[in-house]
């Protein structure tokens, strides 16, 4: 699992995921791989955004110029609350450059802003799972 940090008002993730210093392959290859997205701050400004689009990009540079998209996903921006998860499933044997990285973009709203943590993890292991707050006082 590979954590980035992702905000609205950046480009790209923080870091990018080099497949060729990890494993020097498309992992995506006999298992099927996701970007899972989990906001750690709920989405705000003067109004939500009505949506964000979630991409998952590839690059042979590490600066990610000319990235190409292999896996994008639209969600409803109300439902961009902390601790949310979003996933985008990407096509088995689609990645064919050397550079993974993750961009989210606002659709309408104003000045709206996410933030979040994206992961590079296996299907079969995002956890469904449904957590909920503490609700009880210990005496």
């Amino acid at each position: 699992m590979v954590k980035q940090a992702i905000t609205t008002g950046a480009t790209l993730s923080t870091d990018v995921y080099d497949l060729v210093a990890t494993n020097g392959m498309d992992p995506s290859i006999g298992r099927m791989y996701a970007a899972l997205f989990v906001p750690t701050v709920a989405a705000a400004g003067t109004v939500v955004a009505t949506s964000y689009t979630l991409e998952v990009l590839q690059s042979t540079v590490s600066a990610m110029t000319s990235p190409d998209v292999i896996a994008t996903g639209s969600y409803a921006g109300t439902a961009f609350t902390q601790d949310a998860m979003f996933q985008v499933v990407i096509p088995q044997g689609s990645i064919s450059k050397e550079f993974i990285a993750f961009r989210v973009t606002a659709v309408g709203g104003t000045a709206p802003t996410v933030t979040l943590s994206a992961y590079l993890v296996p299907v079969d292991e995002i956890p469904v799972n449904k957590f909920f707050k503490k609700v009880y006082t210990t005496i």
